[in-house]
């Protein structure tokens, strides 16, 4: 039934989407949208995350901002230059193809709100631009530092910065907190705006970030997980404990012998096919395997490896987790560690010969997750210390908001919104824009009407999974929190370490702990740093100057491209006697194709003028995309196979 006017048309819809702040330019940061967006919020503080995804390698134009999106866009000092790939030449467009890179990944950065008592506060999408892997920790550096004064101009005081466990995020990070690294020619903690943690003295022999912080720094508490995870399902590894090594071969054991209803556990939870797996992470760690694991012989060493894994979850991940556990835990990872690195570097070399290991570094956990722990131990105890100081309102307890979830949450919901009549998953850069303009004007609906701020609420339909997740944030964040004294604190730090070299001593560590006279917090924390000191990195960089906060200059990079982009417009106007050549073959008819012999002069900048078979022609740039691609790209539906084929 035809009913004229009834229904929209889809160029109508996608204007109200963009008028409602669904318009998403790529590599351009939504600050003035992201001013609203605390407007209705109502909060202060936030937490920004950052991470990245493949993309399908296709270039494609979008009129609505007269770009070409699809190759990896270029950073200045980290931060992205927008509209990078404006031409009206035919000819320049062709070199982009034969010499600038595709756009492997999609890189972007979420806003997470922390807002007391409003669990339904949904996450901001500030910036997407397409990304190849060459990129510095430098470059990360530079552009959180940059993204924190944009917030704070915004009203939003960034707390921490949240992303996964990349080498170059983890350096970062490190060179942000001052974590046993140091960024030449840079200052970030002698600034106005720092937040100064009142730490008492005797502290220091265990506490290791400094206690001035402009932000502080997590790593993404699941990714941190599944690394754990990854660590004993792998090959290489053979991790030892005391007297036992942590063994896949002891689940593998429980699985044969013990009832599913007792472990519940699977074949794929044991498989290292599947890194990305953090099910898989909660069901190895959650209390049934571990009392399970106690009826299997020499499983003691991996009974403590799974405590570890436990603690993780515990302390970053839960909602309903109370401060003075989360700290618990948290540091329980911490010196659980601390110990067992202990043991291996004063133990002798002739020992580890018989487990078939040549490096102490393969009976250990990997750095990277060694330093995550550490961060986020210390960040959190940090974050805990500014609100009981009153440096930080109480919303910023919400410790679980502390990751870059919300990044992976938008990957997922993106890949989810394709046409009826497409079963592609997968995206490219250009696709991903426009359908997280959807997906932001939708995510803002929904939470406004779950917070009753619509006059006509809307109720969405929930899986029962995200309803009861709703519900335990809802009573987190109605619980009263009862901050810890010093005194507490500190009584926590030493019953963690003393639990943690309790459960070591069953497995025999004491002995030569005792003998080396590494028994105490002290001295453990003493042996950690020297370690953690042959790791220090220096790093040289020149040009943070132009990004002090007191320098007006902060806006220069926008400026400098907005000159660029003006010049390259006026250089790239067409002479009519110089047009870009092409050959049809004898071809005349263009059927299905935007090549027309004349265009309305609305349309100009949409179109390049060239020559086919020395006749002019108007061939649209959408087209001139299409003829220059010489192979369809594709990415896996499967996300293993889809990381797998990232990582080549």
């Amino acid at each position: 039934m035809n009913l004229p006017g009834a229904i929209p048309a889809i160029y109508t819809l996608e204007d109200s989407i963009g008028k409602a702040g669904g318009f998403i330019e790529e590599g351009a940061f939504r600050y003035d949208m992201l001013n609203d967006h605390q407007n209705s919020g109502g909060y202060q503080i936030a937490i920004c995350s950052e991470d990245c995804t493949a993309v399908i390698k296709k270039v494609v134009y979008n009129a609505a901002t007269n770009t070409f999106t699809g190759f990896s866009t270029p950073l200045v000092n980290g931060i992205p230059v927008t509209r990078s790939f404006q031409t009206n030449s035919f000819d320049e467009l062709k070199a982009w193809f034969e010499n600038k890179d595709r756009a492997e990944y999609l890189n972007i950065h979420m806003i997470q709100p922390l807002v007391a008592f409003n669990p339904y506060s949904s996450p901001f999408l500030l910036a997407a631009y397409g990304i190849n892997n060459n990129f510095k920790a430098t470059d990360v550096l530079n552009r959180w530092i940059w993204t924190f004064e944009k917030s704070k101009k915004s009203n939003v005081r960034i707390v921490a910065f949240a992303t996964d466990c990349d080498p170059r995020y983890l350096l970062s990070m490190r060179l942000a907190t001052g974590f046993f690294a140091k960024c030449l020619n840079t200052s970030i903690c002698n600034r106005n705006d720092v937040l100064d943690i009142d730490l008492p003295k005797n502290w220091s022999s265990w506490f290791f970030m400094r206690n001035r912080q402009l932000f502080l720094c997590f790593q993404d508490p699941t990714h941190l997980c599944t690394k754990l995870r990854n660590r004993i399902l792998s090959k290489k590894a053979k991790m030892l404990i005391g007297k036992e090594q942590v063994s896949i071969e002891v689940l593998i054991e429980l699985l044969e012998t013990k009832s599913k209803f007792v472990h519940g556990l699977v074949k794929t939870d044991i498989e290292p096919k599947d890194r990305q797996n953090f099910t898989s992470c909660l069901k190895l760690s959650s209390n049934d395997v571990l009392t399970a694991l106690e009826d299997i012989n020499n499983s003691k060493a991996t009974q403590v490896y799974l405590r570890l894994l436990r603690s993780i979850v515990i302390a970053y991940i839960e909602h309903d987790t109370s401060i003075i556990d989360r700290i618990y835990h948290g540091w329980f990872a911490v010196f659980l560690c601390r110990i067992w690195q202990t043991w291996l570097g004063i133990i002798d070399d002739t020992y580890i010969l018989e487990y078939g290991a040549n490096n102490k570094k393969d009976l250990f956990i990997t750095t990277p997750a060694h330093f995550s722990i550490e961060l986020n131990a210390h960040s959190l105890l940090a974050v805990c210390l500014l609100v009981s100081q009153q440096k930080l309102p109480h919303s910023a307890l919400s410790i679980s908001n502390y990751s870059s979830q919300p990044c992976e949450a938008t990957f997922r919901l993106t890949r989810s919104i394709s046409g009826v009549f497409s079963s592609v998953v997968n995206f490219t850069t250009d696709q991903f824009l426009k359908r997280a303009g959807k997906l932001s004007v939708l995510t803002d609906i929904e939470n406004k009407s779950e917070s009753g701020l619509l006059e006509c609420s809307l109720q969405f339909p929930k899986h029962h999974k995200r309803r009861k997740a709703n519900a335990k944030k809802t009573s987190a964040s109605n619980k009263i929190v009862d901050l810890p004294s010093y005194d507490t604190i500190e009584n926590i730090i030493h019953r963690s370490f003393n639990d943690a070299y309790n459960v070591l001593s069953q497995l025999e560590m004491n002995t030569v702990l005792q003998r080396k006279k590494k028994t105490t917090i002290f001295e453990v924390s003493s042996f950690t740093r020297s370690q953690f000191e042959k790791k220090s990195k220096i790093v040289s960089y020149d040009e943070y100057e132009i990004y002090s906060s007191d320098d007006e200059s902060n806006d220069e990079p926008d400026a400098d491209v907005n000159l660029s982009l003006k010049d390259d417009e006026e250089n790239s106007s067409e002479d009519e006697d110089n047009l870009s050549s092409i050959s049809a073959s004898g071809k005349c008819q263009f059927r299905g194709m935007r090549v027309t012999d004349t265009i309305p002069p609305s349309l100009s900048k949409s179109y390049f003028c060239v020559e086919i078979d020395k006749k002019k022609k108007f061939m649209h740039k959408q087209t001139a995309c299409w003829l220059l691609t010489d192979n369809k790209a594709a990415l896996s539906s499967d996300r293993l196979t889809r990381v797998q084929q990232s990582n080549r």
